[in-house]
Formats: C-alpha cells, structure tokens, sequence
C-alpha cells in the first residue's frame, strides 16, 4: 500500500518530474532535427518502395518526357560509351549520363547499330541482312534476319527498363533498316 504521505515517495516523484521535464525540453529541441530528418526518410522510402515496385513487376523505370526523347533521337546524341566486359557484356552511356549494363548479345546489337561509317550526322542505316551478319560474327552464332527485330525490341526495353531513351534505337519499317542515333565524329 502506498503511504502518499511519506517524503521519499513525494521527493521520487519531484526528481521524476525535473526529469521528465529536462527530458520534454531536450525532445523538444530534437524535434527540430528529427522533424525535417523524419519527413526526408520519408520521401526516400517512397521512392525506394515505389523503384522496388517498378523493378518487382518489370515496368520501366521512370523516364523523361517522351516529347524531349523524341527530340533527342530526332537530333542524335553527341555521345555513345560502350565499354565492353570479356563476358561479353558491356557498360553503356549515353551522352555522359549514368553508365548501366547491356548483356552480351544487346551489347553487341547496340555495338553494330551504332558503328560508324559514311558521311553523313548520324550513324548508317543497316539492313536487317546487315545486323545479322554483324550480329553472328560478334557473338560466333548463326542469327536469322528475321530474329534481329526481336532483338531490336529487346534493346528498347532494356534502354527503357533503365530510364534511357529507348527512341534513340531506330527503325524503317518499310526496309528494315536499324541504327543508333549517334553523331558520326567527323575526323
């Protein structure tokens, strides 16, 4: 039974009390800290939730506005880096943006696609006969022409998966013909 009369209980409960209040003041303090670092937490577990999401149900990754992508492939961009690994595979990037990795035979499509030659600003169109061919030499296998658009195709989506501009893969559908939207370095 509590004697609530008793000094000690009143003096445990006075040192509670400064206690709780010292502690209610540094709290409050802290807010002005955790709040702001609370509210970014956040705003970075949205955007994790939402790119683990995206990455679970195979949906492309966010990507510019497709009027600017347009644009851009229209142009043709200023730069292609593809650094190829002995696997095959290769790390890609486009115009100096964030370099990401192309299995080895999107890598070698995008490798035939974009290889210079001619004179003229962009990089050649080539025939579905051409990209075959190109496509067997690299990669030692037999590759029917017919089976290049399926590939193509799975370029784009790889561009798109990773947010890059999957326009800058182009095609006439009328001939078949494929290139990268590069500039030609004129040397």
């Amino acid at each position: 039974m509590l004697n609530l009369a008793d000094p000690n209980l009143v003096a445990a409960f006075r040192r509670l009390h400064r206690n709780l209040a010292r502690l209610d003041d540094v709290l409050w303090r802290a807010c002005d800290v955790v709040g702001p670092a609370k509210d970014a937490t956040g705003e970075i577990v949205e955007e994790l939730t939402s790119a683990s999401e995206t990455a679970r149900q195979g949906r492309p990754a966010r990507s510019p506005d497709l009027t600017v992508m347009r644009a851009e492939a229209e142009a043709g961009v200023a730069s292609l880096k593809i650094n190829r690994h002995a696997d095959g595979s290769a790390e890609v990037s486009v115009n100096g943006r964030r370099p990401f990795t192309l299995r080895p035979q999107l890598a070698a499509l995008l490798a035939v696609i974009a290889a210079p030659s001619g004179d003229g600003q962009l990089v050649p169109w080539r025939s579905k006969s051409e990209v075959a061919a190109a496509l067997g030499t690299t990669t030692g296998q037999v590759v029917s022409p017919s089976y290049v658009p399926k590939v193509v195709h799975r370029l784009r989506e790889a561009f798109r998966r990773r947010g890059e501009n999957w326009f800058l893969i182009k095609s006439r559908r009328g001939t078949r013909e494929y290139r990268f939207a590069v500039g030609v370095d004129p040397k």
